[in-house]
């Protein structure tokens, strides 16, 4: 599942998942558990209970 540019506002709790994301190209990948996802047309906020890099 992803999140495109110009997606509807959405709110909603997150259970616990893999994210990934990229910067410059470069692949990131975390670990979620619990939290909040906020979604705009420009951005992406996640206020995450716990955080861990995946490697």
């Amino acid at each position: 599942m992803g999140i495109l540019y110009g997606h509807i506002p959405i709110v909603s709790t997150i259970v616990t998942s893999e994210m990934t994301y990229k910067v410059n190209n470069k692949e990131y990948k975390l670990s979620i558990a619990g939290g909040i996802l906020q979604v705009e047309q420009e951005f992406v906020k996640i206020l995450a209970d716990e955080v861990e890099p995946i490697s």
